[in-house]
């Protein structure tokens, strides 16, 4: 597939909030979810991304999640390399894949550690089916460096406590359907009765989708959460 006549959407989608996605196509988050602390490097680890070999995203940093990117039903070779300023998608490639994306879903591309702490991207189909008025979903993915985890969520300040979202291991994730208002999430080695992260707030909006990505090393006090809040509207 020629990518040239689609690059400008690739690029304006990615830093502008502005560009819808076309119902025919699929719609990608990019999410740099690598600490460089974690790597030796700088905590920023600005890097350039590149489909089918056009540079689509340079100097891409850590934390950052892109609006969503407009793409026709495919297959793509996506390669993320170390910024080049000079040569933007010139650098190191660090991560290579070639990944699948349908029309009419949603997706978030994360690129992250694995479970051994090795960089890694893993494509998450995000769930953005319409919820009934007054609830939301959430969505956690484990892309951290840590072994399989349970999460719980309770209420803020209530007894409410949501379903456990359990045994869920590096590069998978796990969903739940949620009442609107402010949630707190806990996260443990799963079995265990001690919470190793959390309480971190949720909070969850009528038919909002949000999506909570686990990044980085607990082991090297790197481990943190990155979130997104994207419509629930189909």
């Amino acid at each position: 597939m020629k990518l040239a006549k689609y690059l400008p959407v690739l690029l304006i989608a990615a830093l502008s909030s502005t560009v819808p996605a076309l119902a025919a196509d699929a719609t990608l988050y990019a999410v740099h979810g690598i600490d460089g602390r974690d790597l030796g490097l700088g905590q920023d680890l600005p890097v350039d991304v590149s489909v089918d070999g056009a540079c689509a995203l340079p100097n891409f940093r850590f934390g950052e999640i892109t609006d969503g990117i407009s793409l026709p039903s495919g297959r793509y070779d996506i390669a993320i390399s170390l910024r080049d300023r000079r040569n933007p998608c010139g650098g190191t490639t660090v991560i290579a894949g070639n990944f699948r994306f349908h029309s009419g879903r949603s997706y978030s591309l994360v690129a992250h550690l694995d479970a051994d702490g090795a960089p890694t991207a893993t494509r998450f189909k995000l769930d953005t089916k319409r919820v009934r008025d007054g609830f939301g979903r959430l969505l956690v993915a484990h892309t951290a460096v840590a072994p399989e985890v349970d999460v719980t969520v309770s209420r803020a300040n209530r007894a409410d406590r949501g379903p456990a979202l359990d045994r869920f291991s590096n590069n998978e994730a796990r969903k739940v359907t949620l009442a609107d208002g402010t949630w707190l999430a806990r996260i443990y080695p799963a079995l265990a009765l001690k919470s190793v992260a959390g309480p971190a707030e949720a909070p969850i909006a009528s038919g909002k989708v949000t999506v909570v990505y686990a990044v980085g090393s607990l082991a090297n006090g790197t481990f943190g959460l990155l979130a997104q809040v994207i419509d629930a509207n189909s």
